[in-house]
């Protein structure tokens, strides 16, 4: 789906459905600024959630994880514009053993989203066969980042058991 698609989808589902509200899910893809003013041409639209997958505030790090993900400070942009026009935005971060988990990724996404007034959520990671694992240091990073002023919602997502979880559904429809 594209944007475009998306705006027409969410309409539709929210115009048809008793729904209260809706999020958004997103990398911050590169340009992500004509997302965010392509949905608030959508009025429906206005008061949705954005969730950004934010799994390290290092770029570098968060580019081999994302490739596509835009660098921190037009993610940061984005957060300010949608919160500003559109409604609350979160950072979704999933720990992975031995990659993101560290006590220094901990701090440096607690000084990100301190800076910009933001959420952590701290998801479950499932597994896709990519070769990584859920972090084993989950509780230490949450610690640390308490420590940092931030005190992140651990999360698990619904339909893990059967194949629906986060990531899941994307690794199914992806021939190896």
């Amino acid at each position: 789906m594209n944007a475009y698609e998306i705006c027409e989808a969410a309409e539709v589902f929210i115009t048809t459905s008793r729904a209260a509200r809706i999020a958004l899910s997103t990398c911050a893809p590169n340009n992500c600024f004509h997302y965010a003013h392509l949905f608030a041409q959508y009025p429906k639209m206005h008061g949705a959630k954005l969730q950004i997958s934010f799994p390290v505030a290092d770029d570098t790090l968060r580019r081999q994880l994302i490739p596509v993900a835009s660098p921190s400070h037009e993610v940061a942009a984005l957060a300010s514009l949608w919160k500003k026009s559109m409604g609350p935005v979160e950072l979704n971060c999933v720990l992975l053993d031995g990659v993101n988990d560290a006590d220094s990724h901990a701090r440096q996404l607690a000084d990100f989203a301190k800076a910009f007034d933001l959420p952590v959520k701290i998801n479950q990671y499932h597994d896709v066969e990519l070769g990584y694992r859920q972090s084993r240091r989950r509780m230490s990073f949450v610690r640390t980042m308490w420590r940092h002023g931030i005190k992140p919602e651990l999360y698990r997502t619904d339909g893990a058991d059967v194949g629906a979880g986060c990531g899941q559904l994307r690794s199914a429809a992806i021939e190896p």
